[in-house]
């Protein structure tokens, strides 16, 4: 099991492709042949794989940006409550202040997942 999770920690830390970019290209194909297949027009339902997007690309920035934790969470948690209130914005959700809380939860999610890859690309990055 040791020479298993040495392998793939020498997997992960060297130079390789964007898995996670190839992994999203992967979704976004797929989600257009599910729509092409339903008879849908075909950009309907990208608001989950552009979700994801926004996750990565928020981790990335936050990393570019600063190397505190507290400050990579805060940027984190700022990107995210403005893209999903955006998004609520946009789809006609928001009715009261309750609405508000529901974001700030579902926020609050996001900018941990975030905030664990911005902080894991951070370590890559000053290891290297």
């Amino acid at each position: 099991m040791k020479a298993f999770y040495q392998r793939f920690n020498l997997l992960i830390t060297k130079k390789t492709p964007p898995f996670f970019l190839l992994f999203l290209i992967f979704l976004l194909s797929v989600q257009l042949v599910v729509n092409s297949f339903r008879h849908e027009p075909l950009l309907t339902n990208f608001e989950s794989s552009l979700g994801l997007f926004w996750i990565l690309l928020t981790a990335y920035l936050a990393t570019l940006v600063t190397s505190k934790k507290t400050t990579l969470f805060l940027l984190s948690f700022v990107l995210n409550f403005i893209y999903i209130l955006i998004v609520n914005i946009l789809n006609k959700s928001i009715m009261d202040y309750s609405s508000f809380l529901i974001i700030g939860i579902q926020t609050l999610f996001q900018a941990f997942f975030s905030f664990g890859l911005a902080f894991d690309l951070f370590n890559r990055k000053k290891a290297n």
